[in-house]
């Protein structure tokens, strides 16, 4: 949505020239990639939001003595990770203490170990920018090697969903790849990777079961049925159907 978004006046300009798609326009086109600023920004934001958050909490003059954004980025930085697009305003134009541009919380938790960003993750470019800033955090927080720090990471901090089997299966072996690059090759922890698409092939008489003797329930497992086209016949499916 954030592509479609900054792309809109790019992709009308592409509709309406009537020259052939090539490799140049089809992002603009067809919305299918996200370009790594746009990942950096949002994680900068989000991730790097409440980190930012946390270092103002340790030390108040900070955001009360910077002299521009790029002094408090300095600040707040890890090793590797500058936060190039995480933005600060102050509250006016040249006084006054600074603040996050972005609305953010420490949520009450100290340490990263509960923090749990959840994704749609496609081809998995959010997945590996996640892991490489919260890899860097949880070896300044913890005091884990790098080894360590991209297991527990893997294993406690990344989730994704996707409803597309292969891109599921292109965002795991990206997301390890990036950790071998990061701790060389070696057995990684199990990833919180899930395909929610993947056809259901139970009988429908195991379906209706489950709704036992609760007639909502039960109802909803009757309409189960309308969708062993889903894959074929997709959103022309009318789910009002199931109410007939």
């Amino acid at each position: 949505m954030v592509y479609q978004a900054w792309q809109a006046a790019k992709k009308d300009e592409v509709n309406k020239s009537g020259n052939k798609v090539g490799a140049d326009e089809i992002p603009a086109r067809t919305q299918l990639f996200t370009e790594n600023y746009m990942v950096c920004f949002l994680l900068h934001n989000s991730i790097g939001a409440w980190w930012a958050g946390k270092k103002f909490k340790e030390n108040p003059n900070l955001a009360k003595n910077a002299k521009s954004e790029d002094e408090l980025r300095r600040a707040v930085s890890l090793p590797g990770i500058d936060w190039e697009y995480l933005r600060f305003i102050r509250e006016n134009e040249e006084k006054g203490a600074w603040r996050l541009a972005t609305e953010h919380s420490t949520d009450g938790r100290k340490k990263l170990k509960r923090n749990h960003p959840r994704s749609l993750h496609g081809s998995g470019h959010f997945l590996i920018v996640a892991l490489q800033i919260m890899v860097a955090m949880r070896i300044e927080e913890e005091g884990l090697s790098l080894e360590e720090a991209c297991d527990a990471v893997l294993r406690d901090n990344i989730y994704g969903l996707e409803i597309d089997q292969r891109c599921s299966q292109i965002a795991a072996f990206a997301l390890a790849f990036t950790a071998w690059k990061m701790t060389g090759f070696r057995e990684l922890p199990k990833m919180n990777l899930a395909c929610s698409g993947i056809g259901i092939h139970s009988k429908e008489e195991e379906w209706l079961a489950l709704g036992k003797d609760v007639p909502r329930l039960r109802g909803g497992m009757n309409a189960l049925p309308l969708f062993k086209d889903a894959p074929t016949l997709g959103s022309l499916i009318d789910p009002k159907r199931a109410l007939a």
